[in-house]
């Protein structure tokens, strides 16, 4: 999955977003496991990785947008991101409503792709949606 990472225009992940920090320093989402047992997608790995085609991400997990407990700096997912090359990075953390987030995170990418800014592709969503509860919570790292 890491080596799909650079040569991707869009990067969405539905998956769970869990915060161990005996896992990982920042949330980190939870995949099939992979050959070698790995199955976990951290902050640290993201780091290593040159995202050239500056993808939208969007992580549709909970707590993947929350920051590590650090004061000297903000490290998380989407930072890590960020840092690799994304444009934006669309994330909550707090709980995402499964059986909502593939409906909601679908309507933000269209938006995005007929034009729209991140932010107002979000806000107008949630608007749309009525202001579901955990939509409230979907961030923009820009």
């Amino acid at each position: 999955m890491l080596q799909a990472l650079p040569a991707a225009g869009e990067i969405e992940f539905h998956v769970h977003g869990l915060v161990d920090l005996a896992v990982s320093d920042a949330s980190f989402l939870a995949l099939t496991p992979e050959a070698d047992g790995r199955h976990t997608l951290t902050a640290g790995q993201i780091r290593g990785v040159a995202l050239p085609a500056r993808p939208v991400v969007i992580l549709g997990a909970c707590h993947a947008g929350q920051v590590a407990p650090y004061l000297h700096e903000a490290w998380s997912l989407p930072s890590a991101f960020l840092e690799a090359g994304a444009r934006v990075v669309i994330a909550s953390p707090a709980p995402v409503e499964d059986r909502e987030a593939g409906p909601f995170f679908d309507a933000v990418r269209a938006r995005i792709r007929r034009g729209a800014s991140p932010a107002v592709a979000v806000r107008d969503e949630r608007l749309l949606r009525g202001g579901a509860d955990w939509a409230a919570h979907v961030l923009v790292f820009e």
